[in-house]
């Protein structure tokens, strides 16, 4: 079975990054999402960071969405 981590950045202008690799183990799945997740919250170039881990089987193993150091940029733009 394969494990694909999904990401979704929302960048301060309003656009979306996203991105997907896939993984042979889950434990390495696992690892780079919260990688991703780590990095994301403190980045001031992200409004939002959006990361999940699906398995080829169907299922979700978890999903997450942070909100980062961006957001404050944004809401002072509005």
């Amino acid at each position: 079975m394969k494990y694909m981590v999904v990401v979704a950045q929302e960048q301060v202008g309003g656009s979306i990054g996203p991105s997907m690799t896939s993984y042979d183990d889950r434990r390495d799945a696992e690892s780079a999402y919260h990688t991703e997740l780590a990095y994301g919250i403190v980045s001031d170039k992200l409004v939002s960071d959006t990361v999940a881990i699906l398995g080829t089987d169907g299922r979700v193993y978890a999903i997450e969405r942070v909100e980062c150091k961006g957001a404050a940029d944004a809401a002072t733009k509005e």
